[in-house]
Parts: structure tokens; C-alpha cells; sequence
């Protein structure tokens, strides 16, 4: 194409716009294309919009990922069921497990993998009542929705969404052929000292110059709160 052809053609567009706008515009129509429209950018279509390409990284999942991602976010108890729930379940295996990736070798003991059970996210571990206060709940089993400081809410294969109180139960998970064991009232235990133990950390901070307190230690061994068992 000649530079004329390019040039003839510009001004081809812009006298095809000029008589388009002129016909439309009331009043002294020639007074207002002058100050309003001519010199001036028109967008006549809606402009394509080009995607960024999106770069997906395959790596392990840590609590960090997870909690960004906010895949475990409680949806709608109405939608939700065990099938939809189940990805967040294997999700929720490849996170323990790049837990468990992290001890050395000779340390890769059931005592050592309790130990880093402590302060785990449990959303999206599947997990069975085992023994509870409450008889009639012994057995039921299904993936964690919600954990707050003292209940589970859970959905069952059946798609039921049911309320499991912490307080004297015990849990059980199956994790890659190791037996997991989740003691409810150490559970409740560390979630309450964590909270206080962020609060305290909060005033601190903003309070400096004043008395501190005194933050609670978190408890390292992981007995209180799951016991490990290795299959063999």
C-alpha cells in the first residue's frame, strides 16, 4: 500500500465520520462538530481487550497458598456437597504431606509428624468421629468445611451438613496410609492459646512505650493435640 493510498483512506474515514456526526448533531451543527468532535478521538466499537497470559506454577501447596486462594471459604450450605468438597480434600493431603516433606530423614518419626500437626489447617481434611460426648455421633464422618475454636462443620458422602462439637471427641484421618488421631479438647486448647497469644502481640504493638505482656508459649509437642500412626 502506497503512502497516499494510506493517506486517502484516513481521510476518507474522517469525512465519513464528519457527515455521520453532522446529520446526527441538532441545532448549528457545523459550529458544534467544529468544538466538539473535530481533533478529537471517536470509539465507535468496543475495543478488543487482549488477555495477559497467565503462567501456571505446579508446586506443592502450602497453608499460605491455601488460605490465599481461599479455596476453603464455607460456600453455600444449600450447594455444597461432598463431591465439590472432595478437591479441597486432596488438596488439603498434598498440603500435610509438604508438611511432613520437611523432616529430615531419621527425624521422619510418628512423634515428629504429630509435632507439625500442632497449628495445621484443617479445612478440607476429611476426618470421622471416633468418640464424642454425644453416642449418636460416633462414626459419622466427612470433609471440614468450617473449624472454629470449638465445633467442625462438616459434609457428609450423603451431602448432610452437620455441627461436630470438639469438646471430648476424638477424630480420626487417614493421611497416605498414616492414621491420624485428633484430640478435641488439646485442639480447642491451642486455638484458644493462639488467639490470646495474637492478641497480646496486637496490644503490644500498639501500646509500645507502655507495659507489655506476656505472651503465652505455644506448646511444640503435637500429643496434645494429634497422635501419629505409621503403617508399615
Amino acid at each position: 500500500m502506497q503512502l497516499s493510498d494510506v493517506s486517502n483512506a484516513g481521510k476518507s474515514n474522517t469525512d465519513m465520520v464528519r457527515n455521520l456526526v453532522m446529520n446526527t448533531l441538532t441545532g448549528n451543527a457545523e459550529q458544534n462538530y467544529r468544538t466538539k468532535v473535530e481533533g478529537k478521538v471517536l470509539l465507535l466499537e468496543a475495543q478488543l481487550t487482549i488477555p495477559k497470559r497467565i503462567h501456571k506454577h505446579h508446586q506443592l501447596i502450602g497453608r499460605g497458598e491455601m488460605t490465599r486462594k481461599d479455596f476453603f471459604a464455607l460456600p453455600d450450605q444449600k450447594n455444597i456437597t461432598y463431591e465439590k468438597a472432595m478437591p479441597g480434600h486432596a488438596m488439603w493431603l498434598e498440603y500435610v504431606s509438604h508438611l511432613w516433606s520437611a523432616l529430615p530423614g531419621e527425624s521422619n518419626s510418628a512423634q515428629a509428624r504429630a509435632s507439625l500437626l500442632v497449628s495445621v489447617d484443617m479445612h478440607g481434611c476429611l476426618i470421622t468421629v471416633s468418640n464424642a460426648r454425644n453416642a449418636s455421633l460416633v462414626g459419622v464422618s466427612g470433609i471440614v468445611l468450617q473449624d472454629s475454636v470449638r465445633t467442625f462443620t462438616i459434609v457428609t458422602k450423603t451431602n448432610a451438613i452437620k455441627v461436630l462439637p470438639k469438646d471430648g471427641a476424638t477424630f480420626t484421618t487417614n493421611a497416605h496410609s498414616i492414621v491420624i488421631v485428633w484430640h478435641g479438647n488439646g485442639l480447642i486448647a491451642e486455638r484458644l492459646t493462639r488467639a490470646k497469644a495474637n492478641q497480646l502481640a496486637h496490644h503490644n504493638k500498639h501500646h509500645r512505650g507502655g507495659p507489655r505482656n506476656k505472651i503465652p508459649k505455644i506448646k511444640k509437642k503435637g500429643s496434645y493435640v494429634a497422635t501419629v500412626s505409621i503403617d508399615r
